[in-house]
């Protein structure tokens, strides 16, 4: 029975993390396989060929031939130079290309060496040559006509490119993707797509993000929102983020979607909280089937005692500890056990040192489906314990009547 449980539980998470990392990878821009394939040439000049009875379709735009060979020319010779960093990368042992996130950021180095507008996927490194993109974006805001270009590199490998063309406060956007053929020896550079459309809505937001709603999105599952940050953020929140908020982060738990501190600690559900800390702290994810009658008492107390300024006796006093069998209980997350709903990701935007070692994050949780990088803002709390490891101490929920939270249920009652 045991291991039925664990089939179903890791089925239903699977299909949910599936779903989680769509949504993830339009934060940094849509992915190729939400585009159609490149259109080829046509001889006509530009016409808008979208049919109007579907409010709901992208208002495409006819490529004329000759732009299309412009196109074509411009992003092959941007993309070549980037071939000797791109062969020699581990790309995983899939037909599907997996970048690692440092070959992103040597990609994306190149282009920008050689004067090209450049981000990456996953909003993992700042973009680089985006001061003409932002002045572009402001002056577009202000209605002004602008036109700017910039490259995208995805995880998959795909060099994607955007030129973005505004006239009286609307945009029209231009896509193409180019990546080196798998299978093929010698490999070759290619473009795999290539569309132009006028953009359904867009936004340049104060803190430097590009929104995109490329067409008017149905609902969730079918969203056309993507995001790109174009101004800098410090390395300093970067690094804090990383470290202590991205592994956590919205889904399956409650530790920054509540307000706690030291005096109210048991408010943190620490049976949900347990494997992303496990994580953490081991580097490996936890394996439900090794221990199929619950957490041993051993691991599940140094975890969390690393983590949180709690100790072994008070974490056996909280619902969920067998005394009889020496271990807490656990529930993976699955059908039933998480609310199925999109997730907002995270973004340090303030670190703020104390004279105590307190250092106090202020994370704005962005929200893909919602068309916002500021869904809602908390505040977290951590601190150095006595041999200088950071534990969390505390989260604020800044209240807002914009706030858009993410529902949260505990995924058993731990009784």
């Amino acid at each position: 029975m045991k291991k039925m449980r664990y089939v179903i539980s890791a089925l239903c998470i699977s299909i949910l993390l599936i779903s989680i990392l769509v949504y993830a990878g339009r934060i940094s821009g849509r992915t190729k396989g939400d585009r159609n394939e490149n259109t080829g040439g046509s001889e006509s000049s530009e016409s808008y060929v979208q049919e109007e009875s579907d409010e709901y379709e992208p208002e495409l735009i006819t490529i004329s031939s000759e732009e299309e060979k412009r196109i074509r020319e411009h992003i092959l010779e941007a993309v070549e130079p980037c071939w000797n960093i791109y062969e020699q990368a581990d790309k995983g042992n899939a037909d599907n290309v997996v970048l690692p996130d440092q070959i992103m950021e040597k990609l994306a180095r190149r282009l920008a060496d050689n004067g090209y507008t450049v981000s990456c996927g996953g909003n993992i490194c700042n973009m680089q040559n985006e001061e003409l993109l932002d002045v572009v974006l402001k002056n577009a805001s202000a209605g002004e006509e602008a036109e700017a270009e910039f490259f995208h590199i995805t995880k998959s490998g795909v060099f994607e490119w955007r030129r973005l063309e505004f006239k009286k406060g609307e945009m029209v956007m231009t896509c193409a993707g180019a990546d080196w053929s798998r299978g093929e020896e010698p490999q070759k550079l290619r473009i795999s797509y290539m569309e132009k459309q006028k953009v359904y809505d867009w936004q340049y937001t104060e803190k430097g993000w590009l929104i995109i709603e490329a067409s008017k999105s149905k609902n969730h599952e079918m969203d056309m929102h993507s995001m790109f940050r174009v101004l800098p953020l410090p390395q300093e929140c970067r690094e804090y983020c990383s470290r202590y908020i991205e592994p956590v982060s919205y889904m399956g738990n409650n530790l920054f979607l509540t307000d706690w501190d030291e005096a109210s600690i048991d408010k943190v559900v620490f049976n949900d909280v347990f494997e992303f800390l496990y994580t953490m702290e081991t580097g490996k994810k936890y394996e439900e089937q090794e221990y199929p009658d619950g957490v041993p008492k051993e691991l599940y107390e140094s975890v969390i005692t690393s983590y949180f300024p709690i100790t072994a006796s008070k974490l056996e006093q909280f619902p969920g500890y067998s005394e009889e069998k020496q271990t807490y209980s656990w529930e993976a997350m699955g059908c039933g056990t998480v609310i199925p709903q999109p997730q907002p990701f995270p973004e340090v935007v303030k670190v703020t040192e104390q004279e105590d070692g307190t250092v106090i994050l202020t994370v704005d949780a962005g929200l893909l489906q919602a068309g916002t990088d500021r869904a809602f803002t908390h505040e977290v709390r951590i601190k150095p314990d006595d041999e200088g490891n950071m534990q969390y101490i505390g989260n604020h929920v800044l209240e807002s009547e914009e706030n858009k939270m993410p529902g949260y249920m505990p995924r058993m009652s731990y009784q």
